[in-house]
């Protein structure tokens, strides 16, 4: 079904805010060499988390 284009024209007006995001800001000690951070897929050892699969 297709929006309805008078809805759409007169709603250009309208300066909705659908979303904010909060990023805290974070510091980092320590970094991977850039191979480790390869293959750990990260460089921040602060982001490195094991993966546990759970059944």
């Amino acid at each position: 079904m297709a929006p309805d284009r008078e809805f759409l024209e007169n709603s250009r007006h309208l300066e909705l805010r659908l979303a904010e995001a909060y990023v805290p800001f974070q510091t980092y000690q320590e970094h991977y060499s850039p191979l480790e951070g390869l293959k750990q897929g990260t460089s921040f050892p602060e982001l490195d988390i094991p993966y546990v699969r759970r059944r």
